[in-house]
């Protein structure tokens, strides 16, 4: 028996709260869902009520999430949310032959794409989300306004119609990005500035925002992250930067803050490593945040 697009599950790669996330709009706009997780942790998420809190709505929503442990059928499309620790075991649950005429998304930090390229086709289309989204327990919590995707890799006519098709009802913007380098340093710069200089210290970006200190050493370690677009196109600015981390919500963690605490590196290797060969291949100095990659390096080994 043939499929029906309507009966074609989109499947959703890793245990982040993104990915709940995500389930829980696609479901809530009618599609078939199917949470791909690794065998220990789809039993008991499947059984899971799992309640979305948004800020921008007065009412919570609940939900159950269908799971699996790999693409089972032919997928109406495939999204990868997994962190950076997790990405390759993920990526073994993924059966090429089912993923090869739709859509992929990848939200995953990486500093190449090849690994994930080979397994899933070069269908791939890279993105960030413009939101900041939490878990605990069985609570998703969407802090500050409804969250955006901006997909910064080009695609196709074809596979645009398919996204915007795809997420129509879900409530979730999509932005096509004209410039590829500019988007990316956009998201990285704060994202990676925000990550080392909460886990180095140990607290949010907006207790950071508050300490002078503190405040001056973001500032500079941004600096030296825009230094390392001259090689690019890319145009971005300290205060750009600095008023877009300013609207960070007081509740949102950093995940590499929380890794480290946990004695988990995160993608601490990841960011730095990026950094670092950016530093190489463009000859800029960057010896704040390569004082701060070492400074969390410690606090690693210390830990273990």
């Amino acid at each position: 028996m043939t499929e029906t697009p309507n009966t074609k599950p989109i499947y959703i790669l890793g245990n982040t709260p993104l990915s709940y996330y995500l389930a829980a709009k696609f479901q809530a706009a009618g599609e078939m869902v199917e949470l791909i997780l690794k065998s220990k942790e789809y039993g008991s998420i499947e059984n899971t009520n799992f309640t979305i809190k948004e800020d921008t709505k007065l009412q919570k929503s609940h939900t159950k999430i269908k799971t699996s442990f790999w693409t089972r059928s032919p997928a109406k499309m495939l999204i990868i949310c997994s962190s950076t620790e997790e990405l390759n075991s993920d990526l073994i649950c993924i059966s090429k032959d089912k993923i090869k005429n739709c859509p992929i998304l990848s939200f995953s930090l990486t500093e190449s794409t090849a690994y994930i390229e080979n397994i899933v086709g070069n269908r791939l289309t890279q993105c960030w989300l413009n939101g900041w989204i939490t878990k605990k327990n069985n609570h998703i919590n969407v802090l500050g306004a409804t969250p955006s995707i901006n997909i910064y890799t080009p695609c196709d006519k074809g596979i645009k119609h398919q996204l915007d098709n795809l997420f129509a009802q879900t409530e979730i913007k999509l932005i096509y990005e004209t410039n590829k380098d500019t988007s990316f340093w956009h998201f990285f710069t704060i994202y990676a500035c925000c990550s080392l200089i909460s886990a180095s210290c140990n607290k949010s970006i907006p207790q950071i925002l508050k300490n002078k200190p503190l405040y001056a050493l973001l500032e500079k370690m941004i600096e030296e992250s825009l230094s390392l677009q001259k090689s690019s196109s890319a145009q971005l600015n300290l205060t750009k930067i600095m008023d877009e981390i300013k609207t960070i919500p007081t509740g949102y963690i950093f995940p590499l803050q929380e890794n480290i605490n946990l004695s988990r590196n995160g993608d601490f290797d990841t960011i730095s490593n990026i950094l670092i060969n950016q530093a190489k291949k463009t000859s800029q100095p960057i010896p704040v945040l390569s004082d701060i990659i070492k400074q969390i390096y410690n606090i690693y080994l210390s830990i273990n």
